[in-house]
């Protein structure tokens, strides 16, 4: 029989400011290579992990308004907190119709690569409205892959798509029923 020791972490604390350097306040601030370690700021910007393993880590910041951040830190003994800035988020816009051009509601847009980062959930951004819109003002300026999901649609991929001046518009296709019998 073996005996496995667990070992106290290091602490992880930090800072979150806007582009302005003013804090941040309820960002969301997630240890990646974790699937349960989030934090949220408080009013100063400020978050902690208490008690978080030793080594390299990548946090993803995001915040209402402003563009997410992926970013390399070192976890150990004697690092002192470090103050992340959030750029100011750009506009994706997408407006989903069916294929007589009449808007779709309901439409579910997950977020799964950014940064050269894979995301098995980093959505959803939000759901479509009455219209068909989508309107997400905490783009980052990359490019970004999404998955379109709606009950009534097949499900669709869009690759590397960044933000711009105006609306993505998709047409989304029934989805397509094989009934197969087996003799």
């Amino acid at each position: 029989v073996r005996d496995i020791v667990l070992t106290p972490g290091e602490h992880l604390s930090g800072k979150v400011v806007d582009h302005n350097q003013a804090p941040v306040m309820n960002a969301n601030v997630k240890i990646l290579e974790s699937c349960c370690a989030n934090a949220t700021t408080d009013s100063n910007g400020e978050f902690e992990f208490p008690g978080s393993y030793v080594g390299p880590i990548c946090l993803l910041i995001t915040a209402p308004g402003a563009s997410p951040r992926i970013v390399k830190t070192f976890v150990g003994p004697g690092v002192t907190p470090l103050v992340y800035q959030l750029e100011e988020g750009q506009r994706q816009t997408f407006e989903f119709v069916d294929p007589s051009g009449n808007p779709v509601q309901g439409v579910n847009v997950v977020a799964t690569k950014w940064a050269e980062h894979y995301f098995g959930y980093f959505g959803p951004l939000a759901i479509s409205d009455s219209f068909g819109r989508i309107d997400w003002s905490s783009a980052p300026r990359e490019a970004v892959d999404y998955i379109v999901l709606h009950k009534d649609y097949a499900q669709q991929t869009i690759k590397r798509l960044s933000p711009r001046g105006t609306p993505y518009r998709m047409t989304l296709y029934p989805k397509s029923s094989i009934t197969v019998t087996f003799r």
